[in-house]
C-alpha cells in the first residue's frame, strides 16, 4: 500500500502541536533544529491539517496566518511586507511563520531590529521562528534576547525515531520505485539516525545502483555527510571531535545536553555516545586528516586533493594563493591588503575590511570540511596559514 505521508501523522503531530497552542494562546517563539531543506515541509503539512488548526486553535478561521522566508526578502521589501500585514490585521488576531531564521544570527544583519519595532505591543500577533542553529549558544542569545517573542518559549525538534525513519524509508521506496531488503533498511537507520537527508541519499542511490557496499561510501553520500557536519557551529564541531577522543566535556555541558535533546547523542554505561555512526565517522576521519593546501597551473588552488577553485569568490582566491605561497609565515595586513585592493590607499581598504574578508574566507572554509583554525591571526601584525 503506497504511503499517503512521508512520516508518521503521529510523530508529526507531537511535534506540532505545542505550537498550534501557542498561537492559541496569543504568543510568540522560536522552533529550532529544521534544517532550511525541511523547513517548508513542515510548514504545508501543518497548514494541510485543517483537523489539527481546528482543533487546537478555537477561532482558527479569524486567524490571519502569513508565511514570510528572510532568505527571499530583502531589508525593504521584509518593512513593506509588515507595513501591509500590520494594515490587513489591524487588531484581528494573526499568526506569522518566519522561515530561514538562521539570517538574523549575525550582528550586521538588521532584521531584528525591524521586527522589534514593528511587532512591539502588538499582543494580538504571534511570531514562530524556525531555526536551525542552537541558539542556546552564548553568541546567538546575546542577541536574541533583545527581541521577548523569539524567546517567549523554545521548542526543540529532535531527530526522527527509528520507528519514523523506517516509515520514511518505505514511503522513498514508493517515489524511487525500489525495494530494499530489510537487513539495508536496519542497516541506515543505525547509520543515518534521524537524519532523512542522509536517509534519503541511501535509498536514491541504492534505487539505481543496486549497490549496497558503497551506500554509505559513494561521493554524494560523502559531500551530504560533509555538509551536515559543516552546519553544525564550530564550538559544536569540536564538542563532537571530544566526544570521540573522550576528553573532558565540562566547559560544553549545555552543548552535550542540547545534543541529548535533538537526539545526536545518548548517555549509556557511563558514557556519551553518538547516536548518528555517519556524523561519528566522518568526525574521526577529521582527526586523522592532515590538510594540505597546494597550487596547480600557477592559479588552482588544491585542498586534500580537491580543486576548490571555482567554489570560492575572487577575493578568496587572492588570499588564499597568496596565504598558501607563505605556508606557516605571517603576512602583514598591508601586505594582504595590496593583493586584495592593489593600491589599499587609493581604495579606501580599513582593517576592518580585511578583517571580514579573511572572516569570509575563514566560513567558506569550514563549509568545505576545513578547520577554519589553518588561517591563524598574529596580533597587530596579519594572518598566516597552517597545515593541522
Amino acid at each position: 500500500m503506497k504511503l499517503r505521508t512521508s512520516l508518521p501523522k503521529e510523530e508529526l503531530e507531537k511535534i506540532m502541536i505545542p505550537w498550534l497552542k501557542m498561537i492559541a494562546r496569543r504568543q510568540s517563539g522560536s522552533i529550532i533544529n529544521v534544517t532550511p531543506r525541511s523547513q517548508p515541509y513542515h510548514i504545508q503539512y501543518l497548514m494541510e491539517r485543517r483537523d489539527l488548526l481546528e482543533r487546537y486553535i478555537p477561532n482558527y478561521e479569524e486567524i490571519e496566518i502569513v508565511i514570510l522566508d528572510l532568505l527571499t526578502l530583502s531589508l525593504k521589501s521584509l518593512s513593506e511586507k509588515i507595513k501591509e500585514i500590520l494594515f490587513q490585521v489591524k487588531n484581528r488576531q494573526a499568526a506569522i511563520l518566519f522561515l530561514n531564521t538562521d539570517q538574523i544570527l549575525t550582528k550586521q544583519n538588521k532584521t531584528l531590529p525591524i521586527l522589534s519595532e514593528a511587532f512591539f505591543n502588538k499582543p494580538n500577533i504571534s511570531l514562530l521562528f524556525f531555526f536551525y542553529k542552537n541558539i542556546y549558544l552564548p553568541k546567538y542569545l546575546e542577541l536574541i534576547t533583545r527581541s521577548d517573542k523569539i524567546i517567549q518559549n523554545i521548542f526543540i525538534v529532535p531527530y526522527y525515531s527509528a520507528e519514523a525513519v523506517k516509515h520514511y524509508i518505505y514511503f522513498k521506496e514508493d517515489e524511487y520505485k525500489t525495494r530494499l531488503p530489510e537487513k539495508i533498511i536496519k542497516n541506515i537507520i543505525l547509520m543515518c539516525g534521524g537524519r532523512l537527508w542522509l536517509v534519503d541519499e541511501a535509498v536514491r542511490y541504492y534505487s539505481v545502483s543496486g549497490d549496497a557496499k558503497n551506500i554509505f561510501n559513494h561521493e554524494e553520500m560523502k559531500l551530504h555527510i560533509k555538509t551536515v557536519f559543516s552546519e553544525y557551529d564550530e564550538v559544536e564541531q569540536q564538542t563532537i571531535l571530544k566526544l570521540i577522543k573522550k576528553e573532558s566535556i565540562d566547559l560544553n555541558a549545555n552543548i552535550i545536553e542540547y545534543f541529548i535533546k535533538i537526539g545526536l547523542v545518548y548517555f549509556e554505561k557511563g558514557e556519551y555516545i553518538i547516536k548518528v555512526k555517519l556524523i561519528e565517522n566522518y568526525a574521526s576521519s577529521l582527526l586523522h586528516q592532515q590538510v594540505s593546501f597546494s597550487i596547480k597551473n600557477h592559479r588552482e588552488i588544491i585542498i586534500n586533493g580537491i580543486n576548490i577553485t571555482a567554489l570560492i569568490s575572487r577575493s578568496q582566491r587572492k588570499l588564499l594563493y597568496e596565504l598558501i605561497k607563505n605556508k606557516d609565515k605571517t603576512l602583514t595586513r598591508t601586505q594582504l591588503a595590496c593583493i586584495v585592493w592593489k593600491d589599499s590607499s587609493q581604495l579606501g581598504y580599513s582593517d576592518w575590511a580585511l578583517d571580514m574578508a579573511i572572516n569570509r574566507l575563514r566560513i567558506k572554509l569550514r563549509l568545505l570540511g576545513i578547520s577554519s583554525k589553518v588561517i591563524y591571526t598574529k596580533k597587530n601584525v596579519g594572518y598566516g596559514l597552517k597545515c593541522i
